[in-house]
C-alpha cells in the first residue's frame, strides 16, 4: 500500500517514516510538513493511506481531509485525545495519539482495506435472499446506511446488503458517486436539485452534512 505522511512536527514525522520502513505492506509515497504541498502532490500521485496530523498551523488535518479527492483511507495522528469523536465522524480508519508506538501503528494499518478491483467494470452483484443480482453500477440511485447493513436503491427497489458504508464507497466509481452524509452516498447522475443542506435524488430528499458539503460542491459542474 502506498502511504503519505503529513505532519508539521519534523520529529513526529520521522518516527512515522521509520514505522513505514519497518512495515512490509507499506511503501512511502511522500512525507510533508505542509498540508497544502501534500494536496498538490496527491493530485498527480494517488495513495492508499494518509497518516495526517490534526493540529497544523496553515491547515488542520480535518480541513485537509475535507479537501481530498478520491477515497484514500485516513489515519489521524495527534497529541490530544479530544479530537477522537470528530476524527471518526470523518470516517477515519483509526486515531493515533502521540507519542505513537509501533505496535499501535501496526494495529491501525491492519485495519486498512484496499478497494476491490471493480473500477474497470460496470457491474456489481448484490445478494437478494439466496440470489445474487447483477446490477449496472450506474443504475444505482443512492446508497443508505442501515445499521450494520446498507440499502442499495435502484429504480425504486432497495437491496439490503451486509456491508459498511466505507466498503460501499470504495467499491463505487469516484467519478460518478459522492458521499454527502455519513448515511448516504449518491449518484451524480440522479441528482435533481440541491437546496441548502439537502439533495433531491429521484424525488427522495436526502440530507447533506457539513462534513461532506464542501467536497460535494467542489465536484459539482456549475455555472
Amino acid at each position: 500500500m502506498h502511504c503519505l505522511i503529513v505532519d508539521d512536527d519534523n520529529t513526529s514525522r520521522k518516527v512515522i517514516e521509520s514505522f513505514v520502513e519497518q512495515s512490509e505492506d507499506l511503501s512511502l509515497a511522500g512525507s510533508f510538513g505542509n498540508p497544502q504541498k501534500a494536496l498538490q502532490f496527491l493530485k498527480k500521485n494517488p495513495v492508499d493511506v494518509i497518516l495526517v496530523d490534526i493540529e497544523m498551523p496553515e491547515m488542520s488535518g480535518f480541513d485537509m481531509v475535507d479537501s481530498l479527492q478520491g477515497n484514500p483511507s485516513v489515519i489521524f495522528i495527534t497529541g490530544k485525545e479530544k479530537y477522537a469523536v470528530e476524527a471518526f465522524d470523518k470516517n477515519a480508519i483509526d486515531y493515533l495519539v502521540k507519542p505513537v508506538k509501533y505496535d499501535r501503528f501496526k494495529n491501525a494499518i491492519e485495519k486498512v482495506q484496499l478497494p476491490d478491483a471493480v473500477s474497470d467494470t460496470k457491474f456489481i452483484f448484490v445478494k437478494s435472499g439466496s440470489v445474487l443480482v447483477k446490477l449496472d453500477i450506474y443504475d444505482i440511485d443512492y446508497v443508505e446506511s442501515i445499521g450494520d447493513y446498507i440499502g442499495v436503491h435502484v429504480a425504486g427497489k432497495r437491496y439490503v446488503v451486509h456491508t459498511t458504508m466505507k466498503e460501499a464507497e470504495m467499491k463505487l466509481p469516484i467519478d460518478q458517486f459522492c458521499r454527502i452524509h455519513r448515511s448516504f452516498i449518491i449518484n451524480f447522475g440522479r441528482i435533481e436539485q440541491i437546496e441548502e443542506n439537502t439533495a433531491t435524488v429521484v424525488e427522495k430528499v436526502l440530507p447533506i452534512s457539513r462534513t461532506y458539503r464542501k467536497n460535494l460542491m467542489k465536484r459539482m459542474n456549475t455555472f
